[in-house]
């Protein structure tokens, strides 16, 4: 590498030198001096190349990098839900190969931070992690399970009597108990084999009688169930026990810079769990449609002794698709929980309705949120759609044309998102995800025209 003087020296000497001397070396006495960086360094090394003519000096910064290490990323490719998800490409880098029967891909030679590309969906939909570091990522993707479904009959009781209003539930489906003897009909639904042993679960949940008719006690109770793939089981008997429960309070809001406009805002809360099983299910929501809707909240939550629960706020229906909202798992005697809605990011370009935009168009926009992740969803009229996460707040449509993907000549429509976790947490996987506390907004929507 060649450093030069942009200073006429005439023929004067030039002595050329390193600081410090460990950078490697120089050689020259013209207005040229030749450098050689040591064979290697330990860690990022600054350096400075000086050049000397009789009494004056000039210097030129720069630091030297160790050599990239090279490392396997071994993950795993899950639905929304986080069940395994088999036939996934993975694409990093120049590299490719296609998630196994358990979700699991391996990529060696990578070099991190990198960027992991999913095609799923016989190539219709795409999904984008930039700037991950982790070398065990499990890679989520908006994906509804296909599900086995089943009968199961049996009766929610509690104590000798039935429990009309119970509701019993199983990872995918739900039944309201009719019958004042408790006697329920069910048709179950699941992930996975034709024949496994699938928790149900039922609960009764007794609510304020005015509004806003939040619960205040809980019965709940599971069993396992062994069911096949269009068969009926009976005798699935659920007995319910009165479930330890307290109070969780705190505040709850908008952002200062919170957009509102001339939207009037629904505002809601809503209370779900999450169980060891990976299944989740909401047990309140309360929304109104009033026009502001914040601050102190005081919910009696219940404990689960196999799951936990988590407590959201959430804006939505707002003007060209606006939606926000903030979620925390929390526990009974929790206090001082925040959930402070983020504001929402806005599109900067192209323009609403632009054509001709292409792979080097970028798709740029603004937020004020501070750090987290920025990304931005795509969906195209022929079937197409696109999630990016992470980066910069600007991106391209990925060229994907090797893997016979393209939007071809679509109408798509896109919006900018934000989330409060880091790229590095969004790679643990929704249950880890579940457990942090979390933002996101997504920004209104823009159409475009692509035409590659």
């Amino acid at each position: 590498m060649d450093y030069t003087l942009s200073t006429d020296v005439g023929a004067n000497a030039v002595a050329w030198s390193l600081n410090p001397a460990s950078a490697g070396s120089i050689t020259g006495t013209g207005s040229t001096g030749t450098f050689a960086p040591a064979a290697t360094v330990a860690s990022s090394t600054p350096f400075q190349v000086v050049a000397t003519v009789g009494g004056a000096t000039g210097h030129a910064s720069a630091t030297l990098l160790p050599p990239a290490t090279l490392v396997t990323i071994t993950g795993t490719v899950v639905s929304h839900e986080g069940h395994p998800y088999a036939g996934a490409k993975v694409v990093i880098g120049a590299q490719s190969t296609t998630s196994g029967p358990s979700g699991a891909f391996s990529i060696p030679g990578v070099v991190p931070p990198y960027d992991a590309i999913l095609i799923t969906h016989s190539n219709t939909d795409v999904t984008v992690f930039r700037g991950v570091s982790d070398v065990t990522p499990v890679l989520a993707f908006a994906h509804f399970d296909p599900y086995r479904m089943a009968t199961v009959t049996g009766r929610v009781t509690f104590g000798p009597d039935g429990v009309p209003g119970a509701q019993v539930f199983s990872p995918v489906q739900s039944t309201t108990v009719y019958d004042p003897d408790g006697v329920y009909t069910f048709a179950t639904g699941w992930f996975g084999n034709a024949s496994e042993i699938v928790t149900h679960r039922a609960w009764g949940i007794w609510t304020d009688r005015v509004a806003p008719y939040r619960p205040y006690q809980y019965w709940y109770g599971y069993r396992d169930v062994a069911v096949t793939a269009g068969a009926t089981t009976t005798g699935q008997d659920i007995a319910l026990a009165s479930l330890a429960s307290g109070h969780v309070s705190g505040d709850a809001g908008l952002a200062p810079d919170f957009e509102v406009g001339s939207d009037s805002l629904n505002l809601g809360f809503t209370m779900s769990a999450l169980f060891d099983d990976g299944s989740s299910r909401s047990f309140y929501t309360n929304d109104w449609y009033l026009d502001p809707i914040y601050g102190a909240f005081d919910f009696i939550v219940p404990a689960f002794p196999d799951g936990t629960v988590h407590l959201s706020y959430r804006v939505w229906a707002m003007t060209g698709g606006r939606s926000a909202g903030a979620y925390a798992p929390v526990v009974a005697g929790q206090t001082g929980v925040a959930l402070v809605i983020p504001s929402t990011p806005a599109a900067s370009a192209p323009a609403d309705g632009a054509t001709g935009v292409g792979y080097a168009t970028a798709l740029t926009w603004a937020t004020t949120n501070v750090g987290g992740t920025d990304g931005v969803y795509i969906t195209c009229g022929n079937g197409m759609s696109y999630g990016i996460k992470g980066g910069e707040r600007s991106s391209t449509i990925p060229d994907l044309r090797a893997f016979g993907i393209s939007p071809r000549s679509a109408t798509c429509t896109w919006s900018p998102t934000w989330a409060s976790a880091t790229i590095d947490e969004e790679v643990q996987g929704p249950v880890a995800l579940y457990a942090i506390p979390q933002r996101t907004a997504s920004g209104a929507d823009r159409s475009f025209t692509f035409n590659p």
